[in-house]
């Protein structure tokens, strides 16, 4: 896949997280269910810039081994399923950029 600033990515994981942070009050000032979360997800991926990353890395793998505590592991997967499709990882959060190394492409946005 060709890196372009114009096309966005998801994963099963990504995915997974908007339905249940959709769900919850103390995160979006109206709660969805998990159908009406689905249903926008749906149409949000259902634009032509998006695209899903299909390829899982296995945990076995040595991206673990980035994840020195219980809160890295999402991330680092994340940083490698990223790495794995020539991504640019982007992120809120500033920590992630140690996390990422030299070899991801990563992106701090402005919260």
């Amino acid at each position: 896949m060709t890196a372009s600033r114009d096309r966005w990515a998801t994963c099963a994981v990504t995915q997974l997280a908007f339905i249940r942070i959709s769900c919850v009050t103390a995160v979006v000032p109206i709660r969805k269910t998990p159908g009406e979360a689905r249903a926008i997800l749906a149409t949000m991926t259902d634009d032509s810039l998006h695209v899903f990353l299909e390829s899982l890395p296995p945990p076995a793998e040595a991206w673990m081994q980035r994840a020195h505590g219980t809160k890295q592991v999402t991330d680092a997967y994340l940083l490698s399923l990223a790495e794995r499709h020539d991504a640019t990882f982007l992120t809120f959060d500033t920590r992630l950029k140690a996390l990422a190394g030299s070899k991801a492409k990563t992106e701090i946005l402005a919260g």
